[in-house]
């Protein structure tokens, strides 16, 4: 099977391949990211953790033990722009159920609506008036 890769994915790619996984491995972490970052406008940000704290986060036992074992953990957050910010607020305003319905199944979903309802202006009460 021949990868085609953006250049995002190439330099994502490249990275976990230095890290010590095969080719393949790198290309199968890079593909389940495909749909959900690479294909969609954001501005993403992804980062390395040590191998210690993937092994204190995610331990890992096999038996029989191997001779040898990588792992890399790759964080993976999504940076919001305040454009975005004020679509997602505007969608939630005006109740677009059809817009805000896909948002709340994006894997994003529940922290879009928490990020709405950060940027929601207070709401003041009688008696604070």
């Amino acid at each position: 099977m021949k990868l085609h890769l953006g250049i995002g994915a190439l330099a994502i790619g490249g990275a976990v391949l230095s890290l010590g996984l095969t080719r393949d491995e790198a290309s199968a972490m890079v593909q389940t990211w495909w749909d959900s970052y690479f294909k969609k406008p954001a501005l993403h940000v992804f980062w390395v953790a040590p191998g210690s704290e993937a092994e204190r986060i995610l331990p890992l036992k096999i038996t029989p033990k191997p001779r040898e074992k990588v792992r890399v953990l790759v964080g993976r957050s999504e940076v919001l722009r305040p454009s975005f910010e004020k679509q997602l607020g505007k969608e939630f305003q005006a109740k677009k159920r059809d817009a805000w319905n896909v948002r709340k199944t994006d894997r994003y979903g529940s922290a879009y609506q928490e990020r709405v309802n950060e940027l929601a202006p207070p709401k003041v009460t009688k008696a604070e008036l």
